[in-house]
C-alpha cells in the first residue's frame, strides 16, 4: 500500500440543519391517517428514526403547553367546591377567606374485608376484620402464591 493511499480520508459528514418550517411540514405530513414515518421520511430524504423523534417532540411540546394553559386557567378562576363553601359560609368565591370547619356526609368505615375467591365451580366468601387488614394481606400473599 502506498502511502499516498493510507493518508486519504473519506470525506468528513456535514450534519444537516432543518429549518423549524421545513419539521413542521414534515411533522405535519406524518401526522395524517395512513401515513407511516417510514414514508414521510422517504419523501423527504431522512431517516424514519428522525422523523419519528419530531414528531414525538412536537406532541411533548404540544402536551406541555396544554398543561400550561390549563394550570393558568385554574388558578384564574374559583374551583367548584370554593364556590359551594364560599356560598355556604357568604363570602365570594376566590376570596382569602378562611372557611372554617365544613361538615362533610361520609359513610362509616367498613367493619369487614370481603374477599370472594372462585376456583372452578366452587366459590369461597371469606370476611375478615378491618383491624387486622396487615394479617389479611399476609394471608392474601401466600394465597396467591
Amino acid at each position: 500500500m502506498d502511502e499516498k493511499q493510507a493518508a486519504v480520508a473519506p470525506p468528513a459528514r456535514v450534519r444537516r440543519r432543518h429549518s423549524p418550517g421545513f419539521r413542521a411540514e414534515v411533522i405535519n405530513a406524518a401526522k395524517q391517517p395512513g401515513t407511516s414515518f417510514s414514508a414521510v421520511a422517504r419523501s423527504y430524504s431522512l431517516n424514519p428514526s428522525l422523523v419519528r423523534r419530531w414528531v414525538r417532540e412536537s406532541e411533548s411540546r404540544r402536551r406541555r403547553s396544554e398543561h400550561a394553559s390549563a394550570a393558568r386557567l385554574a388558578a384564574q378562576r374559583p374551583r367548584a367546591g370554593e364556590q359551594v363553601i364560599a356560598a355556604m359560609i357568604g363570602t365570594k368565591a376566590g376570596a382569602s377567606a378562611a372557611a372554617g370547619f365544613v361538615p362533610l356526609a361520609m359513610k362509616p368505615p367498613a367493619s369487614d374485608i370481603r374477599i370472594e375467591v372462585t376456583r372452578g365451580s366452587t366459590t369461597v366468601v371469606v370476611a375478615w376484620p378491618v383491624s387486622a387488614a396487615e394479617h389479611c394481606g399476609a394471608w392474601l400473599c401466600e394465597l396467591l402464591r
